[in-house]
Parts: structure tokens; sequence; C-alpha cells
């Protein structure tokens, strides 16, 4: 999506249950802006809360 419309921004939160030991509870933020995308670890969502499972 960012190379075809540079215009695009914003962002997406990703849990991956099964990513790298340590991460597996832990969310990651890819953020959409100037056709780019970057991914950092998010640290609003993270560590996972179990209630969120239920």
């Amino acid at each position: 999506v960012a190379p075809r419309l540079p215009g695009a921004y914003g962002l997406v939160h990703l849990r991956d249950g099964e990513d790298l030991p340590g991460n597996d509870n832990a969310f990651m933020v890819y953020v959409v802006r100037r056709g780019t995308v970057e991914c950092h670890p998010d640290p609003f969502l993270s560590p996972c809360n179990p209630a969120i499972e239920e």
C-alpha cells in the first residue's frame, strides 16, 4: 500500500503469538507515512493483558 499510495498514513497494531521468544506477549505497531512502513514496539498495549484473550 505505502509505495502505491504515498499520501496514505495510519497505524496497524499487531500481536503475533508465534513471534520470537520474548516478543510473543507484545504488540508491534506498523507506522505508515509518506510512502514508507516502519515497525516499532508498541509502548501502550504491551505487555498483553490476559483479559483480551477471554
